[in-house]
């Protein structure tokens, strides 16, 4: 139920399609002071208006579109000259009667998200933590970033004094607000954002203000095919099926320039290349793709469209007379007969979306109005027109407040590994302004060493950011296909494929949070750890959603170990690798060293992850298997969002939640608690068949509602099974109804067996390692031990696992004194010893091991462990 105050806020709303607006702040929220007017809109959040004629501005800007929101609790008062407003978290000074805003007459201290501060007119932001850029385009490597939302200072201040303004009432042509240059006249129009450090706190207020960040169609979230390249229907038809045949995931076809006529603008169907495009478009949608078509609108519309003389009536042109109607993006007219002829009877063909690449400037007809905002707004207005289909746009950035309008694109990047080590970073950086949703060109774009190593790489980020679309330039030499490359490329690119397509429930999940909380999904780590200068010193990290950290490669394989070398900050708590089963404990740093087929990425100890694997469309999701990947060791859990993936009900309430919840500790049984589901939507299902897979655990009884399940692997019912590689124990419940709440108890038949196998498996891989990468004889033996030692542990008791891990550890001590005694004179093969003995020791770790006789590990001895700490946390690679 709705409260009374949110039914009013909500009627409050000027609705324009897939956009709110409620510009006009409650009265009862602004306070005037003799030529000044301050409007509080959230504790934190203040608007600021000096006139020198005494008018303020009630329209909606393109920046501040919803001023009216729930009133805060304030006060104001007069004091010695001074006008006084004080919220929970700020208070402001200001001195009537002496003009403008300046360093002398107003001033705002912050007490809040555990900042205490002053803020005056003129002060430099020092501490912004970075926003976004309007696009990439020819960029080798990094490029200073604009302000963003978030700053270590705890303020953050938009001048909206220049920014246009919509109109009051809608345009009569388009039939929505339209766009108006502000009036001139010496006026200050400024918003202050003053959180502190509750980053989190900032961008709601941001997006309170500005518009939420929306929940882009599921379909999105898949992979895209995308080349500038002058393809046929029939090519086109040809390279869908090799995504087919080789099970690689798609779910949407990218058709950049080529599919026109002449020119660099073009709104008609090159024959030569699509003879019947509707009948091609009607072929790819029985695939289950969607289809966007790359339109470039800079050089307006010519006589050699098909649409020319329609389009020229409409502008009340003589199609016999004229040869071109120049682009006029201020001109409501001009865009009327631009959807409605140009881009409506496309849509109707089977065009799903556009990509709109402007890259012109940002000049228009209107002062202050960048013409990609204008066509940005417009074409993500027009698209949401039916509320069946939510709107969707991949297009550049453009301020302000370009998050209003999902996707972002980055531009034309080189394809470099300069161009690569700067997007884990960039995307991480963008969501301190909302900008959540960056399509990168995975691989780059612009001509540069066409690598299969760094392709893989880009692959690996793209999978593990918001958008996996591969992209290049007309380079007949930048292989897209991944399976054109040889192994271990293909496989180490396919596996991120999959890998991706395995994550879209959560992915999906954290979508929604975005939408409701306005958390991006890939988050710099000082987002969660505001007062931990760690979490601000390593930029290629970020938060994969709540439970996942990755930390993309971005530097190719060294030549003496043929991995990359990523050091990594772990944060508070359990992490476990989701590749080798490997744990970490942080806060802490440690190095990991990656071969070509994984990246780092960590699940939280707790976590648990909802999944589809196995998967080749987004649309298979809902009637596949969920699959929830349970990490113990901790309570924790989330809860997996749906709806129907493709309308626009999810903004009016059409959606469901089901909660997925694990408490569990070392050493104990791990409860996990399914449902009940909350909410509905048009097509759910009622029931789901359901899988659990406990990671790290092997179980002797596993209970669903108090009934013990049958140990069977090929069973028809209910049932659970144990695997050894990965070690996992995986429970199978089918048809599960998710409108009743399900519990579920697995308890381990030896945790301490469990742990210890961990154990060993870590310094086996680590034998291994350093054997492959030395060559020494020695090594060779102590690795060949090693694997015999993984093959026993299989069927061996805690008696005898403890045995193998006492004796790997005495191994792995050996091994490293191995090492030392002689240094070769090739710098490879020196290289690798320094890296071998790295990968021993375990740089920034040690491995916390209870031998047989309770002591200390050999390596939490030579780290300076308590006995304490190895015995409590057995098997756990230990952060110092």
């Amino acid at each position: 139920m709705l409260s009374i105050a949110s039914a009013l806020f909500l009627a409050s709303l000027t609705v324009t399609p897939t956009l709110q607006m409620a510009p006009k702040a409650r009265p009862e929220a602004v306070v005037r002071a003799g030529k000044a007017r301050f409007t509080v809109l959230t504790p934190r959040l203040l608007r600021l208006e000096w006139s020198k004629s005494g008018a303020f501005e009630d329209r909606a800007s393109l920046f501040a579109i919803r001023r009216r929101l729930p009133l805060p609790a304030f006060r104001t008062w007069r004091e010695g000259g001074w006008f006084h407003l004080s919220t929970k978290a700020l208070h402001l000074r200001y001195k009537p009667g002496t003009g403008p805003f300046d360093g002398e007459n107003l001033e705002i201290a912050l007490h809040t998200g555990g900042i205490r501060t002053v803020w005056r007119p003129g002060m430099e932001d020092k501490g912004n933590l970075g926003g976004t850029v309007r696009t990439l385009d020819g960029v080798n490597g990094a490029i200073p970033l604009k302000k963003g939302v978030l700053s270590r200072d705890g303020w953050y201040l938009w001048d909206d004094s220049k920014t246009p303004l919509f109109t009051e009432k809608p345009d009569p042509v388009m039939g929505m607000p339209w766009v108006r240059a502000r009036p001139g006249r010496e006026y200050q129009d400024w918003y202050f954002f003053g959180a502190g450090r509750d980053y989190k706190a900032a961008l709601r207020d941001y997006t309170a203000l500005c518009g939420p960040i929306p929940l882009p169609p599921l379909f999105s979230l898949g992979a895209w095919w995308s080349r500038y390249w002058s393809y046929t229907s029939e090519q086109f038809k040809d390279l869908i099926r090799q995504f087919k045949e080789h099970g690689v995931p798609l779910d949407v076809l990218v058709i950049d320039m080529g599919w026109h006529l002449k020119g660099w603008t073009g709104y008609t169907w090159n024959p030569k290349y699509f003879p019947h495009p509707a009948h091609f478009l009607a072929w790819v949608h029985k695939q289950g793709l969607k289809v966007t078509l790359n339109v470039h609108p800079h050089q307006g519309v010519g006589n050699h469209e098909k649409a020319w003389k329609a389009f020229a009536k409409a502008m009340g042109k003589d199609p016999e007379k004229e040869k071109r109607i120049p682009l006029d993006v201020a001109d409501p007219r001009y865009m009327r007969a631009y959807f409605d002829i140009l881009h409506h009877p496309l849509e109707k063909e089977g065009v799903d979306f556009w990509w709109i690449d402007w890259q012109q400037g940002k000049k228009s007809g209107i002062p202050g109005l960048d013409p990609l905002f204008m066509f940005n707004h417009l074409h993500f207005l027009d698209a949401g027109r039916n509320p069946a289909k939510r709107p969707l746009i991949l297009s550049r950035w453009a301020e302000p407040c370009g998050h209003r309008y999902v996707l972002q694109f980055s531009g034309d990047t080189w394809s470099t590994w300069a161009s690569l080590d700067f997007q884990p970073y960039f995307t991480a950086t963008a969501g301190n302004i909302g900008a959540s949703w960056w399509s990168h060109d995975i691989g780059g774009h612009m001509p540069g060493p066409v690598d299969p190593e760094i392709y893989a790489r880009w692959v690996q980020l793209g999978a593990l950011s918001p958008v996996l679309r591969t992209h290049t330039t007309q380079n007949p030499k930048a292989e897209r296909r991944i399976w054109a490359y040889p192994e271990p490329y293909y496989g180490a690119m396919k596996k991120a494929f999959l890998l991706r397509y395995a994550l879209i429930p959560y992915i999906y999940t954290m979508g929604r949070k975005c939408y409701d909380r306005s958390i991006p999904l890939c988050r710099p780590l000082y987002l969660e750890h505001p007062f931990t200068e760690e979490a601000y010193l390593h930029p290629d990290e970020y938060y994969f959603g709540d439970d996942l950290l990755v930390a993309p490669p971005v530097t190719p394989l060294e030549k003496a170990t043929g991995r990359t070398v990523v050091d990594l900050w772990v944060p508070p708590g359990e992490w476990e690798d989701w590749f080798t089963g490997e744990r970490f404990k942080g806060p802490g740093q440690v190095r990991l060293f990656v071969p070509l087929d994984r990246v780092p990425l960590l699940a939280r100890a707790g976590a648990v992850i909802p999944t589809s694997p196995g998967v080749t469309r987004t649309s298979q999701i809902p009637a596949s298997p969920l699959v929830l990947e349970v990490f113990p060791g901790a309570e924790g859990g989330t809860e997996l969002y749906e709806d129907d993936g493709i309308s626009q009900a999810y903004i009016s309430g059409d959606y469901a939640f089901l909660p997925l919840r694990q408490e569990s500790g070392r050493g104990e049984s791990t409860t996990l608690t399914v449902g009940p589901r909350r909410g509905s939507f048009r097509g759910m299902r009622k029931t789901r068949d359901l899988e659990i897979r406990l990671r790290g655990v092997l179980a002797e009884r596993v209970e669903a509602d108090g009934v013990p399940l049958p140990r069977a692997k090929d069973a028809e019912g209910p049932c659970y099974f144990l695997e050894e590689n990965p070690r996992r124990t995986v429970v199978r419940l089918p048809a599960l109804d998710l409108s009743k709440k399900h519990s579920f108890l697995l308890t381990p038949k030896d945790p301490e067996q469990d742990a210890l196998v961990r154990c060993v498996k870590s310094m086996a891989a680590r034998l291994l390692d350093a054997a492959a990468w030395t060559g020494e004889e020695g090594l060779r033996k102590n690795a060949a031990a090693a694997e015999q030692a993984l093959r026993l542990m299989e069927k061996a008791g805690p008696t005898e696992t403890r045995k193998m891990a006492a004796l790997l550890e005495d191994v792995l001590s050996t091994s490293a004194q191995l090492l030392s005694l002689q240094q070769p004179a090739d710098p490879t093969a020196r290289k690798a010893r320094e890296r071998a003995l790295e990968r021993l020791s375990g740089v920034g770790v040690a491995l916390a091991l209870v031998t047989e006789s309770g002591r200390p590990g050999i390596l939490a001895r030579a780290r300076g462990f308590a006995g304490e700490e190895a015995g409590r946390t057995p098997c756990t690679l230990q952060l110092v």
